[in-house]
């Protein structure tokens, strides 16, 4: 078994099991202790487990702090739909390429595209791929594949990470479950930030979508430092002591009217 399977089949298994013992994990793989502790330290730096005593958890249980997709997407609509509508106006042009993840604001931004011609947007969402089956006779629409992840319906994993390293868009559009200053831009699976941290490498300029009412929270993996981010589109209900830090860091800060 190559290495990467080999990590992919110790994910899977903690995955599934909550937790293991390195012994286990061992003898399971038929590799030696000393090779699963490698293996260990390396999916916890990456954000996919968390190593114990012996042995190693998965994270999965953050999960049960993640909202579902369709919970998501009716919450706050109208702040979505209004910074959706802005990141289209100003940053997607005719003959763009673009990489949108899967989340509920960003995908917000399919609604404000039919009007551009010869965009190339690519994506992880299925939910994103479906809305923007209205621009297809106009534009390029990719899909990354991958593992498909039932509470986000986004594509993770190895396959999705390698596509978007392929590609060279313009701007990379995100959001975020939370976001302070010093934890940056947070979010709760490990999957879904390896993603994006892929996608974030392929792009010129990292644009973040963050209604007002994220500001202040912290979910579990950090995403994106504060200054890793190039411009920062949120409402007016923001407040300038939230946005200083932000402007002090160099970040293009969007204030849109309600």
């Amino acid at each position: 078994m190559l290495p990467l399977e080999r990590r992919h089949a110790l994910i899977n298994y903690i995955s599934k099991k909550g937790s293991c013992s390195i012994p286990v994990l061992s003898e399971i793989l038929n590799v030696s202790e000393m090779t699963v502790r490698r293996d260990l330290k390396q999916l916890e730096e990456e954000g996919y487990l968390q190593r114990t005593h012996g042995g190693a958890v998965s994270v999965a249980s953050s999960r049960q702090n993640e909202p579902a997709f369709e919970e998501k997407k009716t919450s706050r609509q109208a702040i979505k739909e209004l910074l959706a509508g802005y990141a289209v106006s100003h940053f997607v042009k005719d003959n763009g390429v673009i990489i949108m993840e899967g989340g509920t604001t960003v995908t917000a931004m399919a609604d404000y595209l039919p009007h551009l011609y010869n965009l190339t947007v690519a994506t992880n969402g299925l939910n994103t791929l479906a809305s923007l089956k209205s621009i297809v006779s106009t534009s390029t629409v990719l899909g990354c594949g991958g593992i498909l992840r039932e509470m986000s319906n986004t594509f993770v994993g190895e396959v999705a990470e390698r596509f978007f390293s392929q590609i060279h868009a313009q701007y990379a559009f995100f959001s975020a479950s939370g976001f302070t200053p010093l934890q940056g831009f947070t979010d709760p699976n490990p999957l879904e930030r390896q993603v994006k941290l892929s996608m974030a490498k392929s792009a010129q300029r990292k644009v973040m979508l963050l209604d007002s009412a994220k500001f202040g929270h912290i979910s579990l993996l950090t995403t994106f430092a504060i200054n890793e981010i190039d411009i920062l589109i949120t409402d007016s209900e923001a407040t300038e002591e939230s946005l200083k830090p932000l402007h002090d860091a160099g970040v293009e800060v969007h204030l849109v009217q309600q």
